[in-house]
């Protein structure tokens, strides 16, 4: 079964303030998570992190204890699916 654990991760757009900071936690297989908060607190950008869509400015996220830039997206693709609400 696949992991997901994030290790003290923190992320700001070109130079404002960070959307996310020194944030860590872990996913479980089988577990149902629910992600809440107010436009523009960061939701949709900590799922692009997770999925490998954007490269954080400090801390770590592993897929099965293997840094995501480590993974092809081809292999990201295979354990991880992210599909945006417009």
């Amino acid at each position: 079964m696949t992991s997901l654990a994030v290790e003290d991760l923190s992320f700001a757009y070109s130079g404002d303030e960070p959307v996310i900071e020194s944030l860590s936690l872990e996913f479980y297989p089988g577990e149902l998570l629910v992600l809440l908060g107010g436009n523009g607190a960061g939701k949709t950008t900590l799922l692009q992190l997770l999925a490998g869509q954007l490269k954080s400015e400090h801390g770590r996220i592993l897929l099965d204890n293997r840094a995501i830039p480590s993974w092809s997206r081809n292999e990201i693709a295979k354990r991880l699916t992210l599909m945006p609400q417009f």
